[in-house]
């Protein structure tokens, strides 16, 4: 399961099914309400640069950010994605 907060991504990691870990936070600053996102920002996790991880994408104010996945658990600082 995952968020987007006030401080930047969470991430709580399943254990059976049926519960979850604490939640994380994986990448701080952008994509975050403290950072200008809004909830009408489009962020989501989806495969940009076809590695077989999930990365995260946002859209703001017509920019595309993106955040790559190093080993599908932890992210680089998210660039301008051209």
């Amino acid at each position: 399961v995952y968020g987007f907060g006030d401080y930047g991504v969470r991430v709580a990691y399943g254990i059976d099914g049926r519960n979850f870990e604490d939640s994380v936070l994986i990448i701080s600053g952008t994509f975050s309400y403290n950072n200008g996102w809004t909830n009408n920002d489009k962020r989501e996790f989806i495969d940009v640069n076809q590695d077989d991880y999930l990365d995260i994408s946002g859209w703001k104010d017509g920019q595309h950010w993106v955040s790559l996945s190093i080993d599908g658990a932890n992210f680089e600082d998210a660039i301008l994605w051209e």
